[in-house]
């Protein structure tokens, strides 16, 4: 297949989310009645569970906000003075592994502080990464690394010439090979190293929206959209469960409302869905899914620009196996380069083993063997040449695998 028209990127994120009961809520207004003057473009979830939230507004809970805001389960509060320049806007924002923010978009300064196009909040002030781009950024994420991932339309990142993407390691820009063809919306990274991407495929007649799957060699379509469908927002459960948003009145064929979520199989819609385009998604610690855009009603609720959803079954819950004693994560990346992390967890202390093994089922590397104490613990691989491998972990009676691919 050829490389699609990519207009939003995700990469799966992890977490560990509860059941609720099945509901939308208005998060709009603070106590006072004030709420966001103007549309959320993006989202992010802190380490608090707080919501971070960008986009076109100047106003939050009747404070100057200037396209950034924070609500803390009880307010919306502005983020450090917000950000300014020549009609200042933001477009994307990510939480980094630290739980510092990064908001991107088109502005010339954030808090007072110069920053082209792209800032780092750390909690109490803003810094620039670098000098920024040349041009308006529209999509950021962080990789598991700590590496920030920024598309949008510019053509320099740092004073290095680019393609309207690039990527970040904390001291300087780099470009990233074979960018996509167009500014992306959004991006997220996550655990298994899939990329997922909302896009065109184009046929004879019309640009058709699609959403693509990456698996490290070529694109997958997860189904054709109508020509007239626009899709905005992308995020990724770590069971695989992908949640769009966009302006549409049926998912490739499946009726539902500007909001619809894939389960490795089909399509669905998400409850009743938004009165208008939802240009944001983020996931919750606990389960919820915060919802942005340019609607005043979701699920039948009013909520204008943005709304917290509670569904019937977790959103994106870790699975459970055997009992729940022990448990497996992806390998990350997937795909890699021979090198991956391995994370896994025993709920009571004894014995484990993992290991790799082939198509044809020979073990060919032994990551982990011995006495191991309860809860968490990572191991890596390396060196593995290109193929496709299953990691084993062996422990309490049971046997759990995760795929893995690697390529060079």
């Amino acid at each position: 297949m050829r490389a699609p028209f990519l207009l939003a990127v995700s990469l799966a994120a992890g977490q560990a989310l509860a059941q609720t009961p099945d509901a939308f809520t208005n998060v709009s207004a603070g106590p006072a009645g004030a709420s966001l003057n103007d549309a959320v473009i993006d989202s992010a979830v802190g380490p608090d569970g707080s919501i971070f939230v960008a986009g076109w507004f100047t106003e939050a809970g009747g404070q100057p906000a200037g396209g950034v805001a924070r609500w803390d389960g009880a307010a919306w509060r502005a983020v450090g003075g917000g950000l300014s320049g020549d009609q200042p806007y933001a477009l994307a924002l990510a939480r980094g592994l630290n739980g510092d923010v990064y908001v991107g978009g088109e502005f010339s300064a954030a808090g007072g502080v110069s920053a082209s196009r792209i800032a780092r909040w750390d909690g109490s002030s803003w810094h620039p990464l670098g000098s920024g781009m040349d041009g308006q950024v529209r999509a950021l994420t962080v990789g598991p690394d700590g590496t920030v991932f920024a598309s949008g339309n510019f053509q320099t990142a740092g004073g290095m010439a680019v393609s309207g993407m690039a990527r970040w390691n904390g001291v300087v820009w780099s470009a990233l090979p074979q960018p996509p063809q167009g500014g992306t919306h959004a991006i997220s990274v996550g655990p298994n190293g899939e990329i997922f991407a909302l896009g065109y495929e184009f046929g004879p007649s019309a640009a058709l929206p699609q959403v693509f799957r990456f698996d490290g060699v070529g694109w997958e379509s997860l189904g054709t959209w109508a020509s007239s469908a626009t899709l905005s927002a992308l995020t990724i459960g770590p069971d695989g469960m992908v949640y769009v948003g966009g302006l549409f009145a049926d998912a490739a064929g499946v009726p539902a409302r500007n909001l619809a979520r894939w389960d490795g199989a089909s399509w669905h819609p998400l409850a009743s869905g938004a009165d208008g385009r939802v240009h944001a998604l983020a996931l919750t610690p606990d389960g919820r899914v915060y919802i942005g855009g340019r609607f005043t009603t979701a699920g039948g609720i009013a909520s204008p620009f943005i709304t917290l959803y509670n569904p019937v079954e977790p959103v994106a819950s870790a699975p459970q196996y055997a009992g729940g004693t022990i448990h497996l994560r992806p390998a990350a990346p997937n795909p890699n380069r021979g090198a991956a992390r391995v994370a896994f967890s025993l709920a009571e202390a004894g014995w484990a083993r993992v290991t790799v093994v082939d198509v044809l089922g020979r073990e060919v590397a032994v990551l982990h063997a011995g006495a191991t104490e309860a809860g968490a613990h990572e191991t890596v691989t390396a060196g593995l040449p290109a193929g496709t491998y299953l990691v084993v972990l062996d422990a309490g009676g049971q046997r759990l695998t995760q795929p893995m691919t690697v390529v060079r």
